[in-house]
């Protein structure tokens, strides 16, 4: 993916399975563009977007998406605001829970994906755990 489609990064610590990325969210970004003329928001789609992408970027996920669950839409993003994405990655679920927040800690954005899962997957987690 072209970068003019990403935020800059500015920071990235991780823990474990936790993931912690500091961004700016540049205005030039195209996905500003009339999402609102008066006012412009990075739309919600573009939250679990890049969310989705950092996620298989940064963890073991399989590449198929699934689905969104608890998606929470709070605050919204604006150009030249600095953000935390919060990505923790629940392995026996394949999902990845995020959080996009300010840095006063304010949330704008929260929900979990939800990868779909190889059925090789499931056969060695059905091993671990059977009926």
């Amino acid at each position: 993916m072209p970068a003019a489609l990403w935020p800059e990064l500015l920071n990235f610590e991780s823990q474990q399975q936790s993931i912690c990325l500091s961004l700016h969210i540049q205005p030039e970004l195209p996905w500003f563009e009339g999402h609102f003329p008066n006012q412009p928001v990075l739309p919600g789609v573009v939250h679990t977007h890049w969310a989705g992408l950092f996620s298989q970027i940064l963890f073991d996920v399989p590449n198929e998406f699934e689905s969104l669950n608890r998606l929470k839409f709070q605050n919204p993003i604006l150009p030249s605001q600095k953000v935390m994405l919060k990505l923790q990655h629940v392995a026996e679920r394949a999902q990845v829970k995020f959080s996009y927040s300010q840095n006063d800690g304010t949330t704008n954005s929260s929900g979990s994906i939800n990868f779909a899962q190889s059925e090789e997957h499931s056969v060695s987690k059905n091993k671990m755990n059977p009926a």
